[in-house]
């Protein structure tokens, strides 16, 4: 890259591989791909943390509050990802 990137993920067809939506949170970057794949990477060096299908994500359809990460799905769901361990939202 000629912009001094620290790292980059993906590659291939770029048709195939356009982010419909991202969001950082914490230390980890969550990207929503094409065919509903959700993945986690450590933003200080690019490590692929986990990846998992969840169904077709609408365009910018992820947000993230309280430790938790919020997907919108095209089927109209909206999914609430986290651990029980979260913290609690302020009252």
């Amino acid at each position: 890259f000629k912009f001094g990137a620290k790292w980059a993920a993906g590659g291939g067809d770029p048709k195939q591989a356009a982010a419909r939506a991202m969001v950082f949170a914490g230390e980890n970057l969550f990207t929503a791909m094409p065919k509903g794949v959700l993945t986690v990477h450590r933003t200080d060096d690019g490590v692929k943390l986990a990846e998992k299908k969840l169904g077709e994500i609408v365009w910018d359809g992820l947000a993230a509050a309280n430790g938790r990460l919020y997907v919108s799905t095209a089927d109209g769901k909206v999914l609430c990802l986290g651990s029980n361990r979260s913290p609690a939202p302020p009252r």
